[in-house]
């Protein structure tokens, strides 16, 4: 059986709202979640299961109320899908962490309502490692839920010229297979730094319940 877990989508309201979202530093550009799209990519490759997430790094940037209706939208987006076609979606929820208690909120209304099965987020926030301890309570609920938590890498906090740099390397390792030129650099950093400083931070008894 193949899982794919880096099955990430973008709902169109999610698109409109937030539209700088459309495209990635890689040049990659995005269009709404449409169902058969992906079940049709998923039958080609021989997908078995997708994995829905989006790791939404420009969504805390967007203030407290738009960060929480844009995980809302995330957060139903694929509950539906999962709804609709149980055997072949799964779904990882995303939070905002600008407001800690709109946080466990939707992480419980993602967990009891939704059924949703783990979250899914960014390796920093931010700029902010989330092993600060202003992000102890999404911990504690995370533990208590007893899901697993996929930490997606993205740009580092130190690393504002990631896009150039992959371009850069795009261009001169051109020799080397694609999926390797293509990565963006920082992301390997950032995911080294985030779980480095988490074990240094002793967080390491409650990420093994989370």
């Amino acid at each position: 059986m193949i899982i794919d877990t880096h099955f990430h989508a973008f709902p169109g309201k999610f698109l409109d709202l937030l539209p700088e979202a459309q495209n990635d530093v890689r040049g990659a550009s995005f269009h709404g979640f449409d169902h058969g799209e992906y079940l049709d990519v998923m039958d080609k490759y021989g997908i078995d299961i997708g994995v829905l997430s989006n790791t939404g790094g420009r969504i805390e940037k967007s203030g407290r109320a738009r960060a929480l209706e844009l995980c809302r939208i995330l957060n139903d987006a694929f509950a539906e899908a999962h709804a609709k076609y149980p055997v072949r979606f799964l779904a990882f929820a995303r939070l905002p962490m600008v407001d800690m208690d709109d946080c466990v909120r939707e992480l419980e209304r993602c967990y009891k309502d939704l059924h949703m099965h783990g979250v899914m987020m960014p390796t920093n926030v931010g700029g902010k490692y989330i092993d600060e301890a202003e992000f102890k309570p999404f911990w504690d609920a995370l533990a208590a839920g007893d899901k697993p938590l996929f930490l997606h890498p993205c740009n580092a906090p130190c690393q504002s010229n990631a896009g150039d740099l992959a371009h850069r390397l795009r261009r001169d390792l051109r020799p080397l297979p694609q999926p390797q030129t293509d990565r963006i650099p920082s992301w390997w950093d950032d995911s080294s730094l985030s779980r480095s400083s988490q074990l240094a931070r002793g967080q390491s008894d409650l990420q093994r319940r989370a």
